[in-house]
């Protein structure tokens, strides 16, 4: 990677300063280089990625909690305009169970699965081949003020279904707050997941992080924490410990709103809404599980092999990845939720013998807000443009009314950028007109004064002639 770090001494006014190196930062530097803006990156980290960074263990690469690629996602589509298309596989989902308190049988891949599952009644199959029918035409925004609750309780009367509709909400939104998430965001999530659906990324996220890095060419790339915004007239400056930076726009990519709240005042924590969370245990194991996928639908609790479809795991060993999906203000102490997890390791055939690696997240932040029902689902997010403060931006997975999770970092980020570059170009064609027009009246002023001179000298010519013939006489 080629970064120009900028020193103490050095003030270059750029067109758009980005704050922030995770994956939104990145992905804005990416877009607005590529789109020709002169791009500085600030970074309180040595190393920009964030959460999509992955980290290496005993051999195994561990994402920042369960991670997958949605295929019709805003992210992918981002990453392939930019030339990046991560190589990835779909997970292994033959044989996946799910449970309902005691009753424990196959997750339905399709319609040979769903005869055989006895997760479900028969009436409730019938009912779910019903709705998979619908949910691929169904418009999202028809949802947006309803919760998950609310929407599945009008779509079915069945507990059991409901209870399995949940559980593929859980995994496709990692937010079990049904009560309070609304059902456009969730929809969505759906039918991207029974479309294209996911792959899971080959040798971990990090292959995205370093395939953005690497472009940053021509980028300035600053290490150091921002702790003042100061708005002028003109520009922007980013104050940090290592000194001052100036650019006529700023996109806050910093991950919690709390944090942009704090550096240019604003209040946007209430639209975006609670932050989700998971707990996370990563085990290294000696053998496969009993299923490769295994839900406990009823108890927001998920277990997933990842190595098999990704690489992750060292020649002969397996990487599990499980989480509890966490609601606002759960207060589950760490021990209990593990061993939580633990437990449901074991129902899915995984002893303490099998496992050689742990890693346990107590609470993961998975995104930084939860699209509420009650604000309108994806449309009552903060904007990208921040309202009333010109050349101000934001970009997250809380940021914009589309995606959810990596895919409105991705979203939210070409929207800023897009902003950007429409700005300067507007404010060129204003400053075209002005040339224009300032020329035009330099042009007219010179006429005039031309078409005067011209006067001027035929006024005087008649003068000329009478002087002439007096003194011939």
């Amino acid at each position: 990677m080629n970064e120009a770090t900028l020193d103490n001494t050095t003030r270059r006014a750029v067109d758009l300063q980005i704050v922030g190196g995770g994956l939104a930062g990145l992905l804005a530097a990416n877009l607005a280089r590529d789109a020709g803006l002169s791009v500085r990156l600030i970074e309180k980290q040595t190393t920009p990625g964030g959460r999509a960074s992955s980290a290496h263990h005993e051999g195994f690469t561990l994402n920042q909690g369960p991670h997958a690629l949605y295929l019709q996602g805003q992210l992918r589509s981002t990453l392939r305009s930019l030339g990046i298309d991560p190589a990835g596989s779909p997970p292994a989902l033959t044989g996946g169970t799910g449970t309902i308190g005691s009753r424990r049988g196959l997750l339905t891949q399709g319609p040979g699965s769903l005869v055989r599952s006895t997760l479900l009644s028969r009436r409730s199959k019938v009912q779910l081949l019903a709705l998979l029918a619908r949910v691929p035409g169904m418009d999202a925004q028809d949802l947006a003020t309803l919760t998950v609750d609310e929407w599945l309780e009008r779509t079915t009367d069945r507990q059991d279904l409901r209870w399995l509709l949940h559980g593929l909400v859980n995994l496709a939104t990692y937010n079990s707050a049904a009560d309070l998430a609304s059902a456009d965001a969730a929809l969505s999530q759906l039918q991207m997941a029974l479309g294209d659906g996911v792959v899971y990324v080959h040798n971990g996220w990090t292959a995205i992080v370093d395939a953005l890095r690497s472009r940053l060419s021509g980028v300035d790339v600053v290490t150091g924490r921002v702790t003042e915004l100061v708005v002028e007239p003109e520009s922007q400056r980013c104050v940090t410990v290592e000194g001052e930076h100036r650019a006529a726009n700023t996109l806050m990519a910093v991950g919690a709103p709390a944090v942009v709240d704090r550096l240019l005042g604003t209040n946007l924590c209430d639209a975006a809404g609670p932050p989700v969370q998971a707990s996370v245990l990563d085990l290294g194991l000696r053998r496969p599980p009993t299923a490769p996928v295994h839900l406990a639908l009823d108890r927001g609790l998920y277990f997933s092999i990842h190595s098999v479809a990704a690489g992750l795991a060292p020649t002969g060993m397996t990487l599990a990845s499980l989480a509890a999906y966490r609601r606002p203000g759960d207060d589950r102490g760490a021990p209990d939720t593990k061993a939580a997890l633990l437990a449901h390791a074991a129902d899915n055939g995984i002893g303490s013998d099998d496992i050689t690696m742990e890693r346990y997240l107590h609470r993961l932040t998975v995104t930084w807000g939860m699209p509420l029902a009650a604000r309108g689902g994806l449309a009552g997010r903060p904007a990208p443009a921040v309202a009333g403060r010109p050349g101000l931006y934001v970009a997250g997975d809380w940021v914009g009314d589309r995606g959810l999770l990596a895919d409105a970092s991705a979203a939210s980020a070409s929207a800023a950028v897009a902003a950007v570059v429409a700005d300067r170009a507007r404010r060129a064609d204003r400053a075209h007109q002005a040339h224009r027009t300032d020329r035009a009246r330099q042009a007219d002023r010179t006429d005039r004064a031309r078409r005067a001179d011209r006067a001027h000298r035929v006024d005087r010519a008649p003068r000329a002639d009478r002087s002439a013939g007096a003194v011939s006489r």
